[in-house]
């Protein structure tokens, strides 16, 4: 256990301490979002209309996904890249999602998208504050 004058650099107790709740939701979020990404590019896969444009788009949505993922995994190690990213990728799908026909899917996906948002806005003291996210019994 990492205790206070136990030797190890400030950075090695922070890379090996366990990422708080609200970060690991998160993180849970992000892979949930590319895991829904992942079924509507499988699922655009099987429309007949034009080949070339479905497979376009089911490229970005894999590109999204896999986006989404290295999002969620650099959220862990509190670098602010990560989180900027993060909101920008999140932000840049809210907004597309609504320029397209919503549909059930839509809808799932800016709920999900709108639930990150306030997430990454309760997390942000972790990555530009003291490293400790503010709760109620601080």
């Amino acid at each position: 256990m990492d205790e206070p004058g136990d030797g190890k650099p400030a950075a090695t107790k922070r890379r090996n301490s366990k990422n708080p709740f609200v970060v690991q939701a998160a993180q849970g979020g992000f892979y949930l979002n590319a895991g829904i990404w992942i079924v509507l590019g499988l699922f655009t896969l099987t429309r007949t209309q034009n080949p070339v444009m479905v497979l376009a788009l089911c490229l970005l949505m894999a590109a999204n996904a896999l986006l989404l993922v290295w999002i969620g995994w650099g959220l862990g190690r509190q670098k602010r890249m990560y989180y900027f990213l993060g909101a920008a990728v999140i932000g840049l799908n809210f907004i597309l999602t609504l320029t397209d026909e919503v549909g059930i899917f839509d809808l799932i996906v800016l709920f999900v998208n709108g639930v990150l948002l306030v997430l990454l806005f309760a997390i942000r003291g972790y990555y530009f504050g003291s490293g400790r996210i503010r709760d109620n019994g601080d």
